[in-house]
């Protein structure tokens, strides 16, 4: 095309040297136009293809932002640890959120494992979503903006959000476990071998909660019979969140349990027990009877703004 246009350009030098005007010259002119015209033609499709891509790259980045998917190595319809993790942005979120990642890696190598992040945000956010793109487990990444009030029980808006995905899931395996790992505890791998045993409901010794080195069931013959608990005799399960694992048939079905979102302050975890119709005698002591802690209450801190090097502003965490 640059060629006939130059040809074109040429034949109308040679006309404006001898000007005379003949069909050979008319034609030069003629020709000069319309390839003219076809070059600013086919610029303007350039810019408009261009543009369609750039748009369709848009969208599929939101549709990304909107679309849950189930990864591809998990198998719903085989026995499964499904591990609910509600989170929210501070500091010591990225941290947090992989240690618990580092413990479900080596526990994935022996169970199916889907761990399920909910954040609370209205929108699923950046240092999250990058997270989940660069880790080798299978994740769903959820997002629900909290609604309680008050002293309502946190993260319970979270947490079903991410029951009713699990439950919504096709041919899902109801000899499946459900377990809360919230991301303000650590976890050694072999917690998970202990949730693979779960018939019912199965519960494990934490350490460092409730203000107390560790806060156990008592075993005698087998069976939890009390509590070693900074609430103690006051509740019927005076347990952490991270304490149990329920079977997935509790929450499946019309009557399925869910946490109740206005649950006051430490209730929680014994509301959600009593809504399954859990008595004492069918708690499953695991964790060699209770006697080994596998799970750790943590509670990380950071410096604060003013202690930071302004030299380190251009270190990033996503």
């Amino acid at each position: 095309l640059l060629l006939l246009l130059v040809c074109s350009f040429a034949s109308m030098s040679l006309w404006t040297r001898n000007v005379q005007w003949t069909w050979s010259t008319i034609s030069a002119c003629v020709l000069f136009v319309l390839c003219l015209l076809l070059l600013i033609k086919v610029h303007l499709m350039n810019v408009t293809v261009i543009e369609h891509i750039d748009l369709v790259q848009m969208l599929e980045n939101e549709s990304k932002k909107h679309c849950v998917t189930t990864p591809s190595m998990f198998e719903p319809t085989e026995k499964a640890i499904f591990v609910i993790t509600p989170t929210y942005e501070r500091r010591t979120q990225l941290l947090d959120l992989t240690r618990v990642a580092q413990a479900l890696q080596i526990a994935s190598a022996k169970h199916n494992i889907l761990w399920v992040i909910v954040e609370d945000s209205p929108v699923k956010t950046e240092l999250v979503t990058v997270f989940i793109q660069e880790s080798p487990l299978n994740i769903v990444h959820l997002n629900a903006k909290e609604t309680r009030a008050g002293n309502a029980f946190k993260a319970n808006t979270q947490r079903n959000k991410a029951i009713d995905y699990i439950t919504g899931l096709e041919g899902v395996n109801e000899n499946s476990v459900v377990y809360f790992g919230d991301d303000d505890n650590a976890y050694d791998h072999r917690l998970f071998d202990e949730w693979a045993k779960v018939r019912n409901v199965g519960i494990v010794p934490v350490a460092y909660s409730g203000a107390r080195r560790v806060e156990t069931p008592i075993v005698v013959d087998g069976k939890v019979t009390a509590f070693s608990a900074w609430y103690g005799p006051r509740k019927v399960f005076p347990v952490d969140m991270a304490a149990f694992a329920i079977s997935l048939k509790y929450f499946l079905g019309k009557d399925g349990i869910r946490f109740q979102p206005l649950t006051t302050t430490n209730m929680g975890e014994e509301n959600l027990l009593l809504s399954a119709g859990f008595q004492l005698k069918d708690l499953e002591p695991l964790a060699n009877s209770c006697t080994q802690v596998l799970v750790w209450h943590v509670k990380t801190s950071t410096r604060v703004d003013a202690q930071f090097d302004s030299q380190s502003k251009h270190i990033n965490f996503v």
